[in-house]
């Protein structure tokens, strides 16, 4: 079977004889009729009730054709017409308008020539929105070279799924199967990933598999089974992933993203509050669908603040928020909210741990942010042994979507911390030998900040502006005065976000971008994809007076070897020998320094990051 072509449980299926199947899954409904023709779904056809809660019909139908259901029994909620397809494939009136039918085959997606083993990513994560004045699948694809340019190998897409409204980070999606119409036709984002393709860089796709968004979420109404009567999450009632079809709804749709656009990988979101404790697991099947669908190696990664190991079979990834806990609180000196774990371990000792473990602990997860959320009742922690763990798994990052979108303004690094404090992390995120990751606009230092933004009706607008100032106001920089804070339903909110890639021509961005393409490169020519396989075993870190630390990594054949001093003051070694010695003694090829170290009998200097490589048997 062409693969393009393949037939999916939920959806429509388009045939090659001007006819298409519709399906759909409305356990709650007794007759239901499928309407056809133009936004005003003219014509009806009674759809044919099949066992287990289906009902389908097959019509004369053709791309373009716009659809929707009807309940006849029993009638539908007042104020509602008609329900779009939840496994719509595109809506290109949003969330309330009917779905378009699209022909899948009409394009095959470029795949890349040569698929990039993990150890070889260096992500940027992007928002599509707001990667580019226009904020278009098409016209990211300018960007592109500068990307690759820059050292990028892989782009992550937060996610795409079409949420309400024109401004949206994505997590609110709907409609799980179709990219978002504001971005462009399903086409569009094909091609964006091809183009991807053709420049050697792999492409990531956020999913949201753990809640539908609310605005635009009709499912309750026809399919009560999607929901979870056991588990809550955060953002609302938890998935019921024990129904076999809602499992499959799911997993089909990580295949679908795959086999359609050509994705190289999925990044899962917040897996935490995906609950398959009374069903087989989810994320074995999400696995084994795309592996026996799939020929070449797709990789799927995790967000999960409870560092679940066994859960997940052979991911690639997990999304490491110790890592940037630890190294903000250094660079920035907050300690509260989400980094009083840090505080209570040491902001540098927390640092030293996660880059020789890549966790401060593997069963201690870090509190959750949202302190005035309900606490979740999760399943007990997963105590496995991070040591056989190939530090490649940790995705490592000063700064992503959350870190900065859920803070206040919205303010980046370059905002909260000095220039020499920000290179320094950056070293050491782009040579440490987890799998490191950047937010769009890090490789040039912008400036621009990146607060939260929704486009949804104005009773749902308002509670989402009183939640974040209830789940935030715990934070010291949250300010009391809530009326400061930038209203995310205002479009000027979204437009702030906005990339100014006329940065890149001011000297101060040329001089970060060299910098984060120097490095970029010596990763790639002496650490690639040799460091992303080393494990916490055979690695050792210590503290080097109040703020220095001193991690090495080794295997038989090299020796990777890190002394910092992760702080705006010199850090004085005088009466201690043997820290001195440490320092004295970096083995092998001088591989980096952030600042030339003329003598190490008193003092590193401030914001110290030196780095030496040693090769023990063959040549480099």
């Amino acid at each position: 079977m062409n693969e393009t072509a393949r037939r999916w449980t939920f959806g429509p299926h388009l045939h090659g004889n001007g006819t298409a199947t519709f399906r759909w899954f409305a356990p709650a409904v007794e007759h239901a009729e499928l309407c056809v023709g133009s936004a005003a779904l003219e014509e009806c056809h009674p759809l044919t009730r099949e066992p287990d809660g289906w009902f389908s019909a097959t019509i004369s139908a053709q791309p373009g054709l716009r659809y929707a259901f009807r309940s006849v029994k029993p009638q539908m909620p007042e104020g509602i017409s008609f329900y779009p397809d939840p496994a719509s494939r595109y809506q290109p009136d949003g969330v309330h308008g009917a779905s378009m039918l699209v022909d899948e085959r009409s394009t095959i997606p470029v795949l890349l020539e040569r698929t990039r083993p993990w150890a070889e990513y260096v992500i940027c994560e992007l928002h599509i929105g707001t990667f580019t004045p226009e904020g278009t699948y098409l016209s990211a694809i300018s960007r592109l070279d500068h990307l690759r340019d820059t050292g990028i190998t892989a782009i992550e897409l937060m996610p795409v799924a079409q949420a309400p409204g024109q401004r949206n980070w994505g997590y609110d999606g709907v409609y799980h199967y179709a990219p978002n119409a504001t971005y462009g036709t399903p086409g569009d984002l094909r091609t964006f990933v091809s183009e991807a393709h053709r420049r050697g860089i792999a492409v990531i796709l956020d999913v949201v598999y753990n809640h539908f968004g609310p605005d635009g979420n009709y499912i309750r109404h026809y399919a009560p089974e999607f929901f979870s009567n056991h588990h809550q999450t955060p953002w609302g009632d938890a998935i019921a992933f024990a129904v076999p079809d809602i499992r499959k709804f799911f997993a089909e749709n990580g295949l679908y993203w795959i086999d359609v656009f050509g994705f190289d990988a999925l990044r899962l979101d917040a897996v935490h509050t995906i609950y398959d404790d009374e069903g087989p697991s989810f994320f074995v099947e999400l696995r084994d669908t795309i592996r026996n669908a799939v020929e070449r190696p797709i990789y799927l990664t995790i967000e999960d603040e409870f560092k679940q190991r066994t859960r997940f079979p052979e991911y690639a990834a997990r999304w490491e928020n110790d890592f940037h806990h630890a190294i903000h609180t250094i660079l920035t000196g907050e300690k509260d909210g989400m980094y009083e774990v840090v505080t209570d371990v040491g902001s540098h000792t927390a640092f030293a741990a996660v880059l020789a473990r890549g966790v401060v602990t593997p069963d201690m997860p870090w509190p959750n942010p949202l302190k005035l959320r309900p606490v979740l009742q999760m399943s007990p922690l997963d105590t496995i042994n991070e040591d056989d763990t190939p530090l490649g798994f940790f995705i490592s990052f000063v700064q992503n979507h959350d870190q900065i979108g859920n803070r206040a303004y919205g303010e980046r690094l370059t905002a909260l911390a000095e220039p020499a404090a920000v290179e320094a992390a950056l070293a050491i995120v782009m040579l440490a030998p987890m799998t490191p990751m950047f937010f769009m606009g890090d490789e040039w230092g912008t400036g621009t900040p990146f607060p939260y933004f929704v486009d949804v009706h104005p009773e749902l607008a308002e509670i989402v502006k009183i939640g974040r100032s209830r789940d935030f106001s715990t934070f010291s920089h949250w300010p009391t005065d809530v009326s400061r804070v930038p209203d995310p339903s205002d479009p000027e909110t979204f437009r702030a976000a906005i990339l100014p890639w006329e940065e890149l021509e001011t000297p101060a961005a040329q001089a970060r971008l060299s910098f984060v393409r120097h490095l970029l490169d010596l990763r790639r020519r002496f650490l690639t994809p040799w460091a992303s396989m080393l494990r916490p075993r055979n690695a050792h870190a210590t503290r080097v007076g109040r703020t220095g630390i001193n991690v090495v990594w080794e295997d038989s054949e090299r020796r990777l070897h890190l002394v910092s001093n992760l702080a705006p003051s010199e850090l004085p070694l005088s009466g201690s020998p043997h820290e001195t010695a440490l320092i004295r003694s970096l083995p092998g090829i001088p591989l980096f320094r952030t600042t030339p170290l003329l003598s190490v009998d008193e003092a590193l200097p401030p914001w110290y990051v030196g780095w030496s490589i040693e090769q023990r048997h063959s040549t480099m």
